[in-house]
Parts: C-alpha cells; sequence; structure tokens
C-alpha cells in the first residue's frame, strides 16, 4: 500500500516537514514495519541507562533494535541510519524519535484476522476502574452523562479510524502483550488526537 506525501503534510498540517523526512516516513511504511514496533524500539531507547543527552552509541541502538525486531532486517534501516546518525559512533535519538511520532499519522497496517466483530461499543462502555461504576438504567443505558459524551468521541474516532475492533484493540496495545493498559488506552486516544481532561481519565 502506498501513501502519498501530500498525505503526510496534510496529516501534520505542512509543519516545515522536509521532503527527505517525508520520504524516509514512507519509505519505513512500505516496508510493512509495525508502529507498534516502532513504538515499543523508540521506549526501549529512550529508556537506555546509556543515552548520553540526546546521543547513544550505534552499538547499544543495534543491539536494542535486534531485539525489538527480533532478528528480522528490513531494506529501510540503513538508509534509517545514515539519516539519525551523529557521527560514526552516535545516533541522534532525537531524530530517530521525531520520525516515529510522524509514522504514527500513516494508518495502521494490520494483518488479516479471524475476529470480525464490531461491537466496540460494548468494550468502551462496559469496563470499570477500581472502585468506580458507571450506573446504568433498567435498559442498560449509561446514566452519567460526561461519560457517554466521552465515549461517543472515542467511539466515533474509532469507528472512523478502524474496520474491525481488533485493528483498534492493536493500535492500542502498542507493546503487543495482548493487553492494553491503562497508559497504552490514553497514549493510543492522544494519537487518535482525543484530548481528555485528568478528570476525565480516572
Amino acid at each position: 500500500m502506498k501513501v502519498s506525501i501530500d498525505y503526510l503534510k496534510k496529516m501534520l498540517g505542512d509543519s516545515g516537514l522536509s521532503e527527505r523526512r517525508a520520504q524516509m516516513v514512507r519509505m519505513i511504511y512500505e516496508d510493512n514495519i509495525d508502529i507498534r514496533t516502532l513504538n515499543n524500539l523508540k521506549r526501549h531507547l529512550l529508556d537506555s541507562k546509556k543515552v548520553e543527552g540526546n546521543l547513544l552509541s550505534i552499538e547499544e541502538y543495534e543491539n536494542v533494535k535486534d531485539k525489538i525486531f527480533k532478528g528480522q532486517k528490513h531494506k529501510i534501516e540503513p538508509l534509517l541510519l545514515e539519516e539519525i546518525k551523529f557521527n560514526d559512533n552516535q545516533i541522534d535519538l532525537g531524530k530517530l524519535v521525531e520520525i516515529i511520532d510522524i509514522c504514527n499519522h500513516f494508518p495502521l497496517k494490520v494483518k488479516k484476522i479471524k475476529n470480525k466483530s464490531n461491537d466496540i461499543y460494548v468494550v468502551l462502555s462496559s469496563n470499570t476502574r477500581e472502585n468506580y461504576d458507571v450506573k446504568a438504567s433498567s435498559k442498560g443505558q449509561i446514566q452519567d452523562d460526561n461519560l457517554m459524551n466521552n465515549l461517543e468521541i472515542i467511539w466515533g474516532t474509532i469507528n472512523q479510524r478502524f474496520k474491525k475492533l481488533a485493528h483498534a484493540f492493536r493500535f492500542f496495545d502498542m507493546d503487543d502483550n495482548k493487553t492494553i493498559e491503562f497508559i497504552e488506552f490514553f497514549s493510543g486516544l492522544d494519537k487518535l488526537r482525543i484530548k481528555m481532561s485528568d478528570a476525565d481519565a480516572l
């Protein structure tokens, strides 16, 4: 699947994105690298104790990358390394983070799955957090107006972005461990440009 650079610039509001950087991001997308894997790579690199300022040794970068990608190689890797190099021994982690963040604006690519459920509303409206519960009427309708409004916004955005519930689940499951943690859910909402207050989040 090919996505135009014009699409990318439109998603980013044409905010000073260079042609070279746009080409790089498009090549990553067309190389079928899962964005969740890229986000996982970003987290591990940022958490590395070997980061000095914004710089990380190429050796450490390669070690972390090989661990996250489980030995899989992609044709974009040499070009990506060249793009993020600071010198012969180090990478500029800020450049890599910027590239990965831009990649999040592309449509999510997922493998075909057996689960064809599209009833995401049931999932979003049936969960509880700690001791907080939502009161329901005798017909099962949620009575918390603020929560209902938030759910409708989330549902509407997810319904437009994803064809199937499993696609949405994979988008939120950033570390690909088959569960969606609280921080992953709200990080996913942020990537979908859904803003929620701290009061709504807890």
